[in-house]
């Protein structure tokens, strides 16, 4: 895994904007239409190559493939991420239909009603609602929270036990809606559990308001050796583009915590499917200008 050890490196969560052509393309084939394999594979293909070269052309130093594999319903989709796992899994028919089941009773959504209906009837879209019906949890305590995720990580860490650690990184995030998010669990209540994750990097949100103050948990909370932090200097939870002395100030906060070569400049989250693609590419702009600055006050010359 590269680090920054001359420069403050630059990535992302994963997910970018999809072209259009794709994006009709995944439509098809989310809702079971008929549609040309070939053609569909020799644009993921074109598609892929494209957002890989715009990456670099940009500046980003740690690219990917904009996880373009991964079938949307649309150009706007907050679900893509989960909803790609259904396809790769047997042993399970669709449940009730309905609009958003394993959101519903979220404490922000009963907290925010108002607000969350006029939103649901307008702009959020996601294919992970449209699947069956999951519990909804209403009393687990942190410590029993805990308890759950941990069973969880020890399933994560069974199946990444023969990769090498520093191939792999980890994203953890609160949720890609632009919503309250009043009642996020705070960072320091799980970061033991996040820590137990085998994986040489650790990519958790720093961007977005109702997380920009958890850098203080690393004050606290000693990265182990070798590991690195990537935490979200730009946000997908904003329209508003990030100016670079920001994104530079971020970073040099994270620095000057835990040193300047365990850090990589990231997002809060995937910006595909979440803002509009023209909002996405500036901020990542954005990213790559704040981590020059940094890096020109973390390294002078």
């Amino acid at each position: 895994m590269k680090r920054s050890d001359q420069r403050i490196l630059t990535s992302h969560v994963g997910s970018l904007p999809r072209p259009d052509a794709l994006v009709e393309l995944n439509r098809a084939k989310f809702a079971g239409e008929a549609y040309d394999a070939g053609a569909y594979a020799a644009r993921l293909a074109a598609a892929v190559e494209e957002v890989c070269r715009k990456q670099a052309e940009i500046g980003i130093d740690v690219i990917n493939d904009g996880e373009f594999g991964k079938t949307t319903s649309g150009p706007i989709d907050y679900g893509a991420w989960s909803s790609y796992a259904w396809g790769r899994l047997s042993g399970w028919e669709r449940g009730e239909p309905g609009r958003l089941p394993a959101l519903a009773g979220r404490r922000d959504r009963l907290k925010f009603a108002e607000f969350y209906r006029e939103l649901d009837a307008t702009s959020f879209r996601s294919s992970s609602s449209l699947g069956g019906r999951p519990p909804v949890f209403t009393g687990p305590s942190v410590d029993e929270y805990k308890k759950f995720a941990t069973v969880r990580v020890e399933a994560l860490n069974h199946a990444l036990r023969d990769l090498p650690e520093d191939r792999i990184r980890y994203h953890i995030c609160w949720g890609s809606w632009h919503g309250p998010h009043t009642t996020d669990l705070p960072l320091a209540s799980i970061v033991d559990v996040l820590l137990q994750v085998r994986a040489g990097a650790f990519s958790v949100e720093a961007g977005n308001v109702r997380h920009a103050h958890e850098w203080r948990v690393w004050q606290d909370v000693e990265l182990p050796d070798g590991k690195i932090l990537i935490p979200g200097v730009v946000s997908h939870a904003t329209n508003v583009v990030e100016h670079p002395e920001l994104v530079a100030d971020r970073i040099l906060t994270f620095a000057k915590v835990v040193g300047r070569e365990n850090v990589i400049a990231g997002t809060d989250c995937g910006l595909g499917g979440r803002i509009h693609p023209q909002l996405a590419w500036a901020k990542l702009e954005a990213l790559v200008a704040g981590a020059r600055l940094a890096t020109k006050e973390l390294w002078p010359s």
